[in-house]
């Protein structure tokens, strides 16, 4: 029971009543009434009332608070806390009195400002004056955006498939809208974009994509050491012929020889009915098939772009040793030994041994005619000396042909150490890299053919930072590893895995700069007429109006790009939409805002 002192009697009831005790209690906010310690009310003054005391605890504020509630700040000075959120927008907030501070510690009242819907609205309102793309409405804004930009990259994709097709296909502009057309009949979602002006964004497509190409190559061209240029000085200057049969060809002739009023083109006529009908005409012909045919594949040897020096040496001397075998013996399996076969002649070992057999059988033989493809060619017995004088022609042939091959290639095929023209032999030198041919003593092998090499290449390798000095020194190390340990491997595997691979390229790093030199060498011009080609093709009358820059761009992708299947759109897409081409006529953007890539949509046209 509580003690009272007698002064407690005399005290004003109300007064009793108001005092409060202090309790450090945080979470306790009832009021107690004082009672006995056996649960009876005191008794005061003869009062049948119980007379209750209520108490009041003093509360404090807990540090715990600004960890559960981020938005909740404490004034130590005031001894109050507030609202962040709604101390800065007040005139969102409303009335409450954690705008200004409260000292009413109570984690209840905490909790129920902070689910309230005016602190959630100053909560709103902040975030999005300080992170305006935070707020639901930007976040939803920038999530439609997205999928808009996926379509429209996607959709762009498409297009610049179609397009990079024309072009590779040297199709005409005025085809796009079919072929777009095509894709919305197939079912294919693509929007109306261009529809007004078809020609002119196919031109500004391949513009983009020929740009592309640009860039890559120079790209490619900046990382590497060393580049080789190679021009040509001029076009060549050739008719078209048409090939047709050797019947279809004779009965042409013999129609002009008859129905023709000229006299000169009927007597010209009647000139080439007569070869065509010769028994040594149709078989100098069957010769001319098989030479031709062994420098066709010559040329398709040369035109490869991954052709390589050796390759290019090895295929040169074969073509040289066949045709110059010609002169014996026909080609095995060839047209001249068909033909051989159809008019029952004899092959021998040499050619004066078949006119001397052909000549015993005209003693004893009339005239006798012999068809080829519903021709009748004569022999008379005055071609007693037709394999003479058709072996005389192959061998004038062969020798004509096989001295204008020596001639063109005569940098590659020489053996001396000077050309005609008093320099060093430099295609020569660069032959002791290959491998295939090296002798089995290597101690000396090639040195003078690498000095001759670092000589004439001084300037350019020192530039790039290469030790002349060291060169013979790692050549000797080159050679012994090589023919140790890749001997069995091709030439281009060789040299691929002693650039690419450690320790080998830091090793040799120095003869490497030449074996990078000769890689480059610029073996044919076949990439160059491959171009006029293209122009020829693709700048015909019907496109005579082709801009410049257009036709520059047709020409490069025709001759550079890859094929349709190998196509990657992606690159040129991108660079399309960070670029002052993009033009999206039905998307209209927020005021003075930009496009989801980062390209202002108020960007003008480009001329074409």
């Amino acid at each position: 029971m509580a003690k009272h002192k007698i002064t407690d009697f005399f005290k004003d009831a109300h007064a009793s009543s108001s005092q409060s005790t202090i309790i450090d209690q945080d979470n306790s906010d009832e009021t107690l009434s004082l009672v006995s310690e056996n649960g009876t009310s005191d008794q005061a003054s003869n009062s049948s009332s119980a007379t209750k005391i209520s108490v009041h605890r003093s509360r404090h504020f807990k540090s715990v608070w600004l960890q559960e509630f981020p938005w909740l700040k404490y004034n130590k000075e005031k001894g109050v806390m507030y609202c962040e959120f709604c101390s800065k927008a007040g005139d969102v907030a409303g009335k409450t009195d954690f705008i200004k501070g409260t000292d009413h510690f109570k984690k209840e009242t905490i909790k129920k400002h902070g689910d309230s819907l005016k602190h959630k609205n100053a909560r709103d309102c902040i975030i999005a004056r300080s992170a305006p793309k935070q707020t639901p409405l930007a976040r939803a804004v920038a999530h439609a955006c997205e999928k808009t930009a996926e379509k429209d990259f996607e959709e762009m994709k498409i297009k610049f498939n179609v397009a990079y097709m024309m072009a590779r296909e040297e199709l005409p502009f005025t085809k796009y809208a079919a072929q777009i057309l095509l894709m919305k009949k197939n079912g294919m979602d693509i929007s109306k974009t261009y529809d007004n002006d078809n020609d002119t964004a196919c031109a500004e497509i391949i513009g983009c994509i020929a740009e592309e190409f640009k860039a890559q190559t120079l790209n490619e061209a900046a990382k590497a050491t060393y580049i080789s240029i190679i021009t040509d000085c001029g076009t060549d200057v050739s008719g078209k012929t048409g090939q047709g049969q050797y019947t279809a060809v004779h009965h042409h002739m013999e129609h002009l020889s008859v129905s023709s009023k000229n006299s000169d083109i009927s007597g010209r006529a009647k000139h080439i009915v007569q070869q065509m009908e010769n028994l040594m005409f149709v078989a100098f012909c069957h010769f001319l098939h098989d030479l031709f045919g062994e420098i066709s594949k010559l040329s398709l040897t040369l035109q490869k772009n991954s052709l390589i020096l050796p390759q290019a040496v090895a295929a040169i001397k074969t073509c040289i040793m066949t045709v110059n075998n010609f002169k014996e013996v026909p080609l095995r399996n060839g047209k001249l030994q068909e033909f051989y076969k159809k008019i029952n002649v004899e092959e021998m070992q040499t050619g004066t041994q078949r006119a001397s057999q052909m000549a015993k059988r005209r003693k004893t033989s009339h005239t006798r005619c012999i068809a080829f493809q519903n021709i009748q060619l004569k022999d008379f017995d005055a071609q007693e000396e037709f394999m003479e004088n058709l072996n005389d022609h192959i061998r004038r042939t062969v020798e004509a042909t096989v001295g204008e091959l020596e001639r063109r290639f005569e940098v590659m095929l020489s053996s001396e150490k000077e050309g005609r023209t008093g320099c060093p032999d430099i295609i020569q030198c660069f032959s002791v890299f290959c491998h295939d041919s090296w002798p089995d003593d290597l101690v000396t092998y090639g040195e003078e053919e690498i000095d001759t090499l670092t000589k004439w290449y001084k300037t350019i390798l020192l530039k790039n930072g290469c030790e002349v000095e060291a060169i013979q020194a790692e050549w000797r190390q080159l050679k012994f590893l090589v023919k140790g340990q890749f001997a069995d491997l091709s030439y281009s595997s060789l040299w691929e895995t002693v650039i690419s691979k450690e320790p080998y390229c830091t090793d040799f790093g120095n003869v490497l700069h030449l074996i990078h030199i000769m890689l480059i060498l610029p073996i044919s011009a076949a990439q160059c007429e491959r171009g006029f080609s293209a122009q020829n093709r693709i700048k015909s009358q019907v496109r005579s109006s082709l801009h410049i820059s257009t036709l520059e761009d047709l020409i490069r992708i025709s001759s550079e790009g890859p094929s349709l299947e190998l196509f990657n759109p992606e690159p040129s897409v991108k660079r399309w939409f960070n670029s002052k081409r993009k033009r999206r006529p039905q998307y209209k953007g927020w005021p003075g805002g930009t496009y989801i890539l980062g390209v202002s949509d108020t960007d003008s046209e480009p001329d074409l």
